[in-house]
């Protein structure tokens, strides 16, 4: 198993340019093994990032528009509407639409401090309304959206692949049999990554 996300992507990528999507990206975490894309937006890809949480918001804009990188600040969903999202300021990336997420994955290291999250209402942008501005040129695509299995699965059947021809990796977090299965006839095989934090990277 390789150690971190973002050796995974530096490998399968080597010196390759091109385009990415974090769906789901808190700041970009410039300094974090399991960010996926750091490195590439270094390596002058272009970025595209999709983030609600206004407490992330701040530091993601700062660490990444230096970089050929585009920030929306929305939630992915199927739909366009206005939602109720519980953003925490001392758990960022354990901010979510499902207000018990935080129990279940907090990281051991971090249960000392106290979790707070406010419950708020952010704006929602749909897969079709991100790839008709930004084009179907994506090489990559990262979904960290904090939800449970069925409910990526549910957004992640939006992604029609056979209209993204030059997508060949996506980093997941979650994985049940209807991820496997709708992942597995779009071509892409998988590989499972990391050690304290793992991610699946599907590849074709």
């Amino acid at each position: 198993m390789i150690n971190t996300t973002s050796d995974f992507v530096d490998t399968f990528f080597h010196n390759k340019k091109g385009k990415f999507l974090e769906l789901g990206s808190e700041n970009a975490n410039p300094s974090g093994l399991e960010e996926p894309f750091w490195n590439l937006l270094l390596g002058d890809w272009h970025g595209v990032y999709v983030e609600p949480n206004p407490y992330s918001l701040e530091k993601l804009i700062t660490n990444v528009t230096p970089y050929h990188a585009d920030v929306i600040a929305a939630a992915w969903s199927d739909k366009s509407q206005i939602l109720p999202f519980y953003a925490s300021s001392t758990h960022p990336y354990c901010s979510s639409f499902d207000e018990e997420w935080n129990i279940k994955y907090i990281p051991e290291g971090a249960r000392h401090i106290k979790y707070h999250a406010d419950k708020i209402y952010v704006s929602t942008i749909t897969t079709d309304q991100i790839f008709n501005k930004f084009g179907y040129d994506f090489d990559a695509i990262s979904i960290d959206i904090e939800l449970p299995a069925d409910a990526s699965f549910k957004l992640l059947q939006t992604i029609d692949f056979n209209k993204l021809p030059k997508c060949t990796l996506v980093i997941l977090e979650m994985i049940n049999d209807e991820i496997e299965t709708f992942m597995s006839s779009n071509g892409f095989t998988r590989t499972l990554i990391g050690d304290a934090y793992k991610n699946w990277a599907w590849t074709r």
